[in-house]
């Protein structure tokens, strides 16, 4: 069989029209505009600006953003230092962030001396939040910054008053003003920004914008509420490194606020992005402010990107998990037409039905009013650049479950022929390929293999360094989900089609549960996996199968075989009795075999079956168990032989000593979810009762039978909703005698019985005689 050595992974509309107050720039109220676990066809490439995309639903730091600001601002920062000292990033990051003794050695004294004041101030620039302090605590952080923050700013006017260099002295006045911000001296961040302007904005663009959103933040302190925003806003268009940071501290309160920051925009294209901005907050009426920014700047670039995240908006649903009685991704990952992200809650806790339609409804309402919108710009034709506005019509229609048919992509495609951003409308034409996909052929897998092949390749790395994967990359989380949605469109159609193995996989949307996998399924997914050079998309399946069967070693990166699907195969065979078929299979497999801890053919004299006995391998079990169905064929009334076998189904089973011989994983709740068959085991032992000859392998035969009724009994109990906590015999010792009393009541004790007349044995003196279960059970 062909293995593989390496898997490829690839694994707020609201009636409320400001937003709510954020903090200026030493700390600010992170709040999340929407949950990102859904099925997304939508690129960030597809417009020119865009609004920073957070995936963190509940409030929290900026860690928790697909965002990562305080990466991109050291990267940032790393490239202009390296480039000033004339090293590589990774050695600018020893010298400045790491303060490696030995490079630092080696650079000018200017460069050490401004180091040294960046250490200085950093116990008041890299502070916890002072919310979580009391009053008290905050009052004497607040003295320290103060004493700390003076020692300091001494310094660094010192150093502006000698330093002629514009990279170190643009950095001294970058420093001067934040710290005069932490520590609270809004008034003279406000003078020192005018004062030093010539020296703030040059030699480094990123630099200037950093110290403007400190002043903003002053402004936003000192009461200037409008002049703040406007500055936030307009300083957001400009940074490459501190959106986030821009976008959260925009802050406007009411409407006279509202009207003097529109007076203060210089044109048309800037009141649009006051629009923008105040859309991005998570309470605002976004489609109203999208209005807002078309009639305003019909051709700005804002309108495109406040377009694009307004589908975002509309196309969310939540990815739903399976329940006990579904696998895992059982509920696919796709187009929730019922809810708007800010209406999830609300919709899983709807109680009745009329609840769930009034939120529907109101869904319903909000994509036709938005869909209408779009149409009547599409048609008034006042921007020259219609490519997302057209490519929004097709998204909202699959959104609101219309028709739409791979030809209307077709025209969409031909009108935009040239366009640099088709390559991302790919997954787009994919999707709705799938909605109206009937059936499923090979012709058809190719095609779906040349869409996932064009997804993938949108692909990038979000990082220089290390492994990326679905978490912490957003174009293979993408892809991933696209997969996810792929299997989910096609579980029914290969189902349609008698491809098991494929209808399994699509079920489980790729992860394999290897218990319950059938050999008939394996057996198709084998036979794909033998195929030559699979298309992208059998290359999915090959992938998610070999997958279940072994890991990546991280050390080596190479694919490691854990479990031998042979073996597997062999495994189920015998657990269905199957013996020549499962000795076939083992033979085929490649991996070392299974091998038992205990021997699966004795009850062992402790009663529990669990004594020390020579391992076993899965090949040998089997062998074993041949010769002795064998030798049943043969005489049937060979009590020994019968009893042997069934102990061997027995120990097979969730309570003998080698359920593993026929499972992969065992649960300690899997007796309770039906883990058990025990009528091979109870076949065999009955034929031994009948046909046994003396009375110490009688009441053995007893025994075993009477464990077997006690468990069936248990899992009854289980299905009838009893409380077990209360009747469970294996629980705390107050409760047992109560327990086995419960069960003698309702019908336990058929075998339990009949062994009164054998304890006068050997085997009841020595095993039966031990047993509370049974002493409980004939106590007055």
């Amino acid at each position: 069989m062909n293995y593989l050595k390496k898997l490829f992974w690839s694994l707020a509309l609201a009636s409320g029209l400001f937003s709510a107050v954020a903090f200026s720039c030493g700390w600010s109220e992170t709040e999340y505009f929407y949950y990102s676990k859904s099925l997304d066809a939508l690129y960030g490439e597809l417009v020119k600006q865009h609004f920073v995309r957070r995936r963190s639903y509940f409030p929290g730091s900026y860690t928790n953003d697909e965002y990562d600001e305080d990466q991109v601002t050291e990267t940032y920062n790393l490239q202009a230092w390296g480039t000033y000292l004339k090293v590589s990033p990774e050695e600018a990051k020893a010298i400045v962030y790491e303060r490696n003794e030995e490079k630092l050695a080696t650079q000018p004294v200017a460069v050490k001396t401004y180091l040294g004041i960046v250490a200085k101030q950093e116990p008041v620039a890299n502070q916890s939040d002072p919310r979580w302090l009391t009053k008290e605590e905050q009052q004497q952080q607040k003295a320290e910054n103060l004493k700390l923050g003076s020692e300091v700013l001494t310094e660094i006017n010192q150093q502006l008053k000698t330093e002629q260099d514009a990279f170190l002295r643009q950095r001294y006045t970058y420093l001067l003003i934040r710290l005069l911000h932490y520590t609270g001296q809004y008034a003279a961040v406000l003078s020192e920004y005018s004062s030093r302007a010539a020296d703030l904005q040059q030699p480094d663009k990123e630099v200037a914008i950093w110290a403007g959103l400190l002043y903003a933040g002053a402004l936003q302190r000192t009461g200037k509420r409008a002049e703040a925003a406007y500055q936030f806003a307009t300083l957001l268009a400009k940074t490459d490194t501190k959106k986030l940071q821009a976008q959260l501290n925009f802050s406007i309160k009411t409407d006279e606020e509202w009207q003097a920051l529109m007076a203060l925009c210089q044109n048309k294209d800037e009141q649009a992005l006051m629009h923008f901005v105040r859309a991005l907050r998570v309470n605002a009426n976004s489609l109203e402010e999208l209005k807002s920014v078309y009639a305003l700047a019909p051709d700005s670039d804002w309108f495109d990107a406040l377009l694009f995240r307004e589908l975002e908006f509309a196309q969310f649903a939540d990815h739903l998990p399976g329940n006990q009685s579904d696998p895992w991704l059982q509920a696919s990952r796709g187009i929730n037409r019922e809810v708007l992200i800010d209406d999830l809650k609300a919709y899983e806790e709807a109680k009745t039905e009329p609840a769930k339609q009034k939120l529907r409804e109101r869904r319903s309402q909000y994509l036709t009013q938005f869909s209408q919108w779009l149409e009547q710009v599409r048609q008034d034709k006042k921007r020259k650049d219609l490519f997302l506005s057209d490519y929004a019509a097709l998204y909202l229609k699959l959104l609101s479950a219309q028709p739409l048919s791979s030809a209307d992509v077709s025209g969409f495609l031909s009108t935009y022929s040239k366009d640099a951003r088709l390559p991302y409308v790919q997954p787009l034409e994919h999707w709705i390929y799938l909605e109206n996909l009937s059936a499923i052929d090979p012709a058809g897998e190719q095609v779906i293999a040349d869409n996932l092949t064009a997804v993938v390749a949108l692909e990038k790395p979000l990082n220089q360094g290390g492994e990326e994967d679905a978490y912490n990359n957003e174009y293979k989380r993408r892809t991933q989900d696209i997969m996810t949605y792929t299997y989910a469109k096609l579980e029914p159609l290969y189902i349609k089609a008698k491809q098991p193995g494929k209808a399994y996989l699509a079920k489980q949307r790729g992860d394999i549960v290897l218990d319950e996998i059938k050999v008939g399924e394996i057996r198709q997914l084998q036979a794909l996996q033998a195929k030559t050079a699979p298309n992208r998309w059998e290359q999915q399946m090959v992938t998610d199968f070999a997958k279940a069967f072994g890991s990546i070693d991280y050390e080596t990166n190479q694919f490691v075989l854990n479990n031998d699907p042979n073996e597997l195969i062999a495994r189920k065979y015998l657990a269905a009795g199957l013996l020549d078929q499962a000795k076939a299979a083992a033979l085929e497999a490649k991996n070392k075999l299974f091998k038992t801890t205990y021997n699966p053919f004795t009850t062992g004299r402790s009663g529990n079956n669990r004594v020390k006995s020579k391992p076993m391998t899965l090949l040998e079990v089997i062998n074993t168990m041949q010769a002795l169905e064998t030798k049943a064929k043969t005489n049937p009334s060979d009590a020994q032989n019968q009893f042997l076998l069934g102990t061997a189904y027995y120990n097979m089973t969730w309570f003998g000593n080698s359920p593993m011989l026929i499972k992969t994983e065992r649960s300690t709740m899997a007796w309770r979810e039906g883990e058990i068959d025990f009528s091979k085991a109870r076949q065999h032992y009955e034929l031994a009762l009948q046909h046994a000859s003396n009375r110490e392998l009688t009441v053995k035969t007893l025994y075993a039978l009477a464990k077997i009724e006690e468990d069936e009994f248990y899992k009854q109990q289980e299905r009838k909703g009893t409380d077990l906590d209360k009747y469970w015999p294996h629980g705390s010792n107050d409760k047992y005698a109560k327990a086995v009393k419960f069960a003698k009541k309702n019908g336990l004790g058929t075998y339990f019985k009949q062994i009164r007349a054998y304890e006068d044995t050997r085997y009841f003196k020595d095993v039966i005689k031990q047993c509370a279960d049974y002493q409980y059970y004939f106590a007055p």
